[in-house]
């Protein structure tokens, strides 16, 4: 997850924790990241991306 947070949202997660409105934006994020790949690659999101449900921490 934390390569999907910009600038200042780092500190933010950092100091509020994961429940930090940056956390459900960096979400937000990385979704529409993986339907977008998927779509370009005309498949379904599971079988383009990996049956992964949510970004881990990393």
């Amino acid at each position: 997850m934390w390569d999907w947070l910009e600038g200042d949202e780092v500190a933010d997660v950092e100091r509020l924790g994961l429940s930090s409105l940056a956390t459900i934006r960096a979400w937000r994020r990385w979704q529409s990241a993986r339907r977008s790949y998927a779509a370009d690659v005309g498949k379904p999101e599971a079988q383009a991306c990996g049956p992964m449900g949510r970004p881990t921490l990393g």
